[in-house]
């Protein structure tokens, strides 16, 4: 849905709540009010008009970055040896801005102590951006919307470290054996532009309805509401690059950086989601009230992993297309042999790592980054649409010369702001005892 059609949407659902308040409101007046019953649903609809007007408030933030990079449009000048991109009047999509984003040119001003052109756009775009979302306590950085958007260091002298990059005519650059992500694949719910700390509503109890009597009374059952909080955490990472291979580099040596950075931030929600404690990171799958927790004794059996699939359906939450187990290579290697029943009728784990495999007709995938402790492996299996990551604001990027100047070595910083929030525990099942041999 396009979010011109989305704001429009919520607006109406916005409206609709509005009048439910100001008719609970206007029972006080006429004296027909039950505070056992109109109270709760004068708090209920009080939040959800709430939840609506900051999610109207996103969406009105989303379509003013729209409008505006409508506009945005790119052409090339030489007036220095470092391309700088302007802005001209031809009209480029957000796609191809990103794409001409240089990395090398933000971490030039940031030395030189000078934005200018497509750099100072993109920072001025993205202080937009952050006002909306109500983060304003940025450094003395740059920063990078959150449409353009991994701990290495890299030195020209050291060959495995930039070294191969200074060359006249090379190849494409060769990129580091990178875990395999997971949120990307699982079919999370990503949410971006989020202002201040959010309440999502939840109904975490039903009405049921009762047989009764021809002439009895009905028995009164009400469901019942708690909330899912969201509220940004810093998460930061950085990198030691020289102040020569930034010279001499013939390649895109900013891509390189930039992707180290963004790939190490990824990979830090990837692990959060999953088994995050709190405190100053979000608290992931493993940390939430509600979770199923598997216990597998030994090496994992068939029965054991239905296992996984039947306690989420007990909990009403095997719905949609986002059901799908995540495990580590070594747990996959050992279901891949195993068999499902004595009989020989198949493999537990059909296919491979990367995202077409199956158990039971659901997909399963594995990732390094999963985690492995010292009772086991951790196996997960999930409707992964029930987790939520979020992010206020865009990126900021700074620039420290002074730690290491006597080395000629800078360090580059990144900071994002995020959430995690999984909106019913019992949406997932997870063992931490899983046995690969």
């Amino acid at each position: 849905m396009q979010t011109a059609q989305m704001l429009k949407a919520k607006r109406e659902e916005r409206a609709a709540a509005l009048d439910k308040v100001k008719a609970l409101s206007a029972k006080i007046e006429n004296r027909t009010w039950k505070e056992d019953v109109d109270g709760p649903a004068l708090d209920a609809a009080k939040t959800e008009l709430e939840s609506l007007e900051t999610e109207v408030r996103r969406l009105e933030g989303i379509m003013d970055i729209e409008a505006r990079s409508a506009s945005w449009t790119s052409s090339t000048t030489t007036e220095n040896p470092v391309t700088v991109n302007v802005i001209s009047s031809r009209g480029d999509n957000v796609n191809t801005v990103k794409k001409q984003y240089r990395f090398a040119e933000a971490v030039q001003a940031l030395r030189s102590g000078k934005m200018e052109g497509f750099v100072k756009e993109m920072h001025e775009e993205a202080l937009r951006e952050a006002a909306h979302c109500g983060i304003r306590d940025y450094g003395a950085g740059i920063m990078i919307p959150a449409f353009v958007q991994q701990q290495r260091d890299m030195t020209a002298g050291t060959t495995t470290e930039g070294g191969y990059t200074v060359q006249t005519d090379v190849g494409e650059l060769i990129p580091f054996l990178d875990p395999q992500g997971v949120l990307s694949r699982l079919g999370v719910d990503f949410m971006s532009g989020l202002v201040g700390n959010i309440d999502f509503p939840r109904n975490d109890g039903t009405a049921t309805a009762v047989w009764a009597g021809e002439q009895t009374t009905s028995t009164e059952t009400s469901p019942t509401f708690d909330r899912v909080q969201f509220a940004p955490n810093r998460l930061t990472a950085y990198t030691e690059i020289s102040s020569q291979i930034m010279r001499q580099s013939q390649i895109m040596i900013e891509n390189m950086v930039r992707n180290r950075l963004m790939r190490a931030r990824d990979n830090a929600l990837d692990v959060a989601a999953l088994t995050g404690a709190g405190g100053t990171a979000p608290t992931g799958i493993t940390g939430t009230s509600g979770v199923n927790v598997i216990t597998v004794a030994a090496s994992p059996t068939w029965a054991k992993i239905v296992d996984f699939e039947t306690q989420i359906a007990a909990d009403d939450a095997a719905f949609g297309t986002s059901l799908a187990y995540l495990t580590t290579p070594q747990v996959a290697g050992i279901l891949k042999g195993a068999k499902r029943d004595v009989a020989g009728n198949g493999f537990i784990w059909e296919g491979n790592n990367t995202g077409t495999g199956s158990i039971n007709g659901y997909r399963a995938l594995t990732s390094t980054l999963v985690p492995t402790g010292s009772g086991g492996h951790y196996m997960f299996f999930g409707n992964w649409n029930q987790l939520k990551v979020g992010q206020w604001g865009g990126t900021e990027l700074l620039l420290n010369p002074y730690t290491r100047l006597k080395d000629a070595t800078i360090e580059l910083v990144l900071n994002t702001w995020h959430d995690i929030a999984v909106a019913h525990g019992q949406a997932f099942s997870y063992s931490a005892t899983v046995h690969p041999s």
